[in-house]
């Protein structure tokens, strides 16, 4: 007569301090050598996710350069003044951030007024740049302010009349295009004058 064998409940297992298993059957082995690389894997792909949401995330809050679709632009002329018996003017140039999105302007805009070309004067005339260049992030309703200054001569001498101010963006190739001052001649040079520097040019404004 046959006897019947008793069979005992598997054991447990366990790891000890050094990552050695004791105990259990080869199935609990096998399926412990399985599960280690698919957990393995599965944290790999959730850093490297987390990482690209930082990324991405970090990238968001940078602001490009502003464009000229984002700005609006007044000019506002001021009163002559006289320096070193010279006379003067500036145009205080506003650049208003009037979208949603912040944006950057690095540097001081690049300026040419152009106009008849007549006699000694021609289409164009670029105005050099003078002071800092400055950094500024523009969020929405945030100003930035350019000043532009000519040298003003008497009528009766030999003057132009520009027609309109291109203001080129710093870090863009896009222009803002804005009408001259009806009535305000100046003299196309840029030899600097003795104390007073470039008697025509554009500066960030205060």
């Amino acid at each position: 007569m046959a006897r019947n064998r008793e069979h005992s409940a598997p054991r447990s297992s366990y790891l000890d301090p050094y990552g050695r298993r004791h105990g259990g059957t080869a199935d609990d082995e096998g399926d412990e050598t399985m599960r280690g690389p698919v957990l393995a894997v599965t944290a790999g792909i959730v850093l490297a996710a987390a990482a690209a949401v930082t990324t991405a995330a970090h990238a968001s809050t940078v602001p490009g350069a502003c464009g000229a679709g984002d700005l609006t632009t007044t000019v506002d002329e001021s009163d002559m003044y006289s320096k070193g018996g010279h006379y003067f003017e500036n145009l205080d140039v506003t650049l208003t951030n009037m979208t949603d999105t912040a944006c950057v302007l690095e540097g001081t805009p690049a300026v040419a007024l152009t106009g008849p070309a007549t006699g000694s004067f021609a289409h164009s005339y670029q105005l050099p740049q003078t002071g800092t260049t400055p950094l500024l992030t523009l969020s929405r309703g945030t100003e930035a302010r350019v000043t532009v200054r000519v040298h003003v001569l008497p009528e009766a001498q030999d003057v132009w009349q520009p027609q309109r101010m291109l203001i080129t963006l710093p870090g863009s190739a896009e222009t803002v295009t804005v009408a001259w001052p009806d009535g305000l001649t100046i003299q196309q040079e840029s030899k600097p004058l003795p104390g007073l520097g470039a008697p025509n040019a554009v500066e960030a404004g205060a």
